[in-house]
């Protein structure tokens, strides 16, 4: 789902799928940065698929080509297949300016290879001029010093080991042998030889995952690779069935496209068997391998297909479609296939709606203390952990000037916790998604201001990643921002998109100006971090009365520790060493950043026959510094003599729960 889901507009699907859906259009996700350069050796249109495809994801994509006929008409095919793409939607919301910028082409391979991360060979399928291309890569590579860039291959069915066994940079090759059309047909077959270095076979996987493909890694080397085996099995049986007089070439492709083909379009081979028998796979072979064998023996896998079978299965297809309309008829299949993807997607959507059992919402009253009482139970609270304290009642800010979306938090608090860490932890949810204006329906306000800590849609950025939520509905401003974990580094950006991942504490208000409790900090003296020194204090104050709040802070001085989710594990993760494992930490100073933060003193809702009550999440709290490009999930500030905070703070009057994620994946 995740390909499709990311190739694919969110506002179009969803309205198809009858969800609701924002009421201001803002800006698509732009790319972050250059995710890095790739370049295409071969102009032709493999060549040319494979640079929107790479742009498409954000990097910066040069052609090469000796040819300059052929180098001089790529931006011209590279526009004409941005039109039909854009016009499908699958530009990932992107301008096709956007994307032709980042094309270059170079008659120069040396020049080319420079600071390239991957290569993409995209030649005839001739084995003398793969391995005279592959030798000069390897030339190129070695002046410009690069021993790091992925050299992949785009044949269909010759190993890599018969053309770049010569090659110095060998370890650095391996085949990724595209569908086409790669825009249309996700899957790429990635197929190291017995010299690929294995974390080359693993990072070019990645990077084509990212890029919106779905690379599929054989273990070892085999003539015709997985599509081609599949394919040639299928296709030499359909020669012989209209060999043998058995059937005529069209129901032979009716058979296909209105039969098995409808099924393979969603389910493969085994996913098929499993359902077609009521114990699965075992029960099916059972069954049904006696029947299987006796078919497959009668089989002649050997047998040649005669000229005269080739001339009735051609004269069918000309009947079908006359030579000068082949054109035309590869016209409608792309279309078809662009049709297919969106189609897939709002299957996947439609499905996923009904996987996490709609989008329940459960409403919690919380008491409110007056902001004069609110002021007095922070100082009290806070004094147990810091040094020096100041707490009162203010006039809030222009948060603007914070890097938020809106000028305050005045006007119908509420707080909203949305999905869980469980949607998180489990591949079979990673994909759940939610929508902004959505979250701030299903809470009471059909208009206002959103500020929370979240998780960001990877259909949006590529991947997992941390989300700081702003959004002012009525102005219809976006000031969220998200930081993620590319090749082992943070990098972070603004986030235009309105969509959200699957877990999300949020503050929803009018986002007026107004009253608020200013708490000043310096010194920390206990061992607790800022938000749950707060948090324990007020519960010891209010007791079973459970009171919300929200707001910002930031650090004028000191450092503290934050972390940044990678991307997702492919397997169910247990909360607790598990997960702290699989995150990445940082350290940085506090002066800069702002922090949007919701807290509970306790679930309302627990009792002792159900202490998780409404699995509420007590605090949450994500920063961001936009000059330093620095976002996450703040922990705890390191430096406790130097740290110092500013909060600006509103009780919230009620908690909304929506798509409880332990119900959902534990019903």
């Amino acid at each position: 789902m995740k390909r499709a889901q990311r190739i694919v507009s969110h506002l179009h699907l969803e309205q198809s799928l009858g969800f609701p859906t924002s009421t201001t259009s803002l800006s698509p996700f732009p790319a972050a940065a250059d995710a890095g350069k790739c370049v295409i050796v071969g102009a032709g249109i493999v060549g040319v698929g494979w640079a929107l495809i790479f742009a498409r994801a954000g990097h910066s994509v040069t052609v090469f080509d000796s040819n300059a006929d052929a180098l001089a008409s790529v931006m011209g095919k590279l526009e004409s297949l941005c039109k039909t793409v854009s016009d499908a939607n699958l530009l990932w919301g992107q301008s096709i300016a956007t994307l032709t910028a980042r094309v270059t082409t170079s008659s120069d391979l040396t020049a080319a290879v420079a600071g390239a991360i991957y290569i993409q060979e995209c030649v005839p399928e001739k084995l003398e001029i793969k391995k005279k291309v592959f030798s000069a890569i390897d030339q190129a590579l070695s002046k410009q010093g690069n021993t790091t860039a992925i050299v992949a291959s785009s044949s269909s069915n010759m190993a890599i080991s018969l053309f770049a066994n010569h090659c110095a940079c060998k370890a650095q090759c391996l085949i990724a042998h595209p569908v086409n059309p790669p825009f249309a047909i996700p899957v790429v077959e990635v197929v190291p030889g017995p010299f690929t270095d294995a974390q080359v076979t693993t990072r070019a996987r990645q990077l084509l995952s990212d890029a919106g493909q779905a690379p599929v890694v054989l273990n070892k080397e085999v003539d015709g690779f997985l599509v081609n085996r599949l394919q040639y099995a299928l296709l030499a049986e359909a020669f012989r069935l209209v060999e043998d007089g058995v059937a005529s070439p069209e129901d032979v492709d009716t058979t296909i496209s209105q039969g098995l083909a409808l099924r393979w379009s969603f389910m493969g081979p085994f996913q098929t068997i499993d359902l077609n028998a009521p114990g699965g796979v075992k029960d099916y072979c059972e069954r049904y391998l006696s029947s299987i064998y006796r078919v497959i023996k009668a089989q002649d896998n050997n047998r040649q297909f005669t000229a005269d079978t080739v001339k009735t299965v051609d004269d069918a297809m000309r009947r079908e479609v006359p030579l000068n309309f082949i054109s035309r008829r590869l016209e409608w299949r792309n279309n078809k296939l662009l049709n297919m993807a969106i189609h897939k997607q709002v299957q996947s959507l439609a499905d996923l709606k009904s996987y996490v059992g709609g989008r329940d919402t459960t409403v919690i009253p919380l008491p409110t203390p007056s902001l004069d009482q609110l002021a007095n139970m922070l100082h009290q609270a806070a004094a147990a952990n810091f040094a020096n304290v100041s707490a009162k009642v203010v006039d809030c800010p222009d948060l603007r000037e914070w890097g938020l979306s809106f000028k305050g938090l005045g006007g119908n608090p509420k707080l909203a916790d949305v999905g869980g860490v469980p949607f998180i932890n489990d591949p079979n949810y990673h994909d759940v998604t939610y929508e902004l204006h959505e979250i701030m329906r299903q809470a009471g306000s059909a208009e206002g201001c959103i500020m929370g800590s979240a998780a960001a849609s990877r259909s949006i950025v590529g991947r997992n990643a941390e989300l700081v939520a702003s959004l002012d509905s009525t102005a219809g401003q976006s000031g969220s921002f998200f930081a993620k974990i590319q090749d082992g580094k943070q990098v972070a950006d603004h986030y235009y998109s309105t969509t959200v991942g699957g877990l999300g504490n949020f503050f929803i208000s009018d986002g007026t100006a107004g009253k608020v409790v200013e708490l000043r900090v310096s010194k920390r003296t206990g061992d607790l971090n800022f938000v749950t020194a707060l948090r324990e204090g007020l519960a010891k104050q209010v007791g079973s009365a459970h009171i919300g709040l929200a707001g910002v802070f930031t650090q004028p001085s000191g450092s503290f520790k934050y972390h940044v989710m990678p991307k997702f594990k492919k397997t169910r993760m247990v909360e607790g060493q598990e997960v702290a494992d699989w995150l990445h930490f940082f350290e940085a100073p506090g002066q800069g950043t702002t922090t949007v933060t919701t807290f509970l003193t306790g679930d309302p809702t627990a009792t002792a026959s159900n202490p998780s009550g409404s699995n509420l999440r007590l605090e949450h709290s994500h920063f961001f510094d936009k000059k330093r490009k620095i976002a996450g999930h703040y922990h705890y500030d390191t430096t406790p003599d130097t740290a110092e905070y500013v909060a600006y703070l509103v009780p919230a009057a009620s908690m909304h729960r929506i798509s409880n994620a332990w119900k959902v994946t534990n019903p």
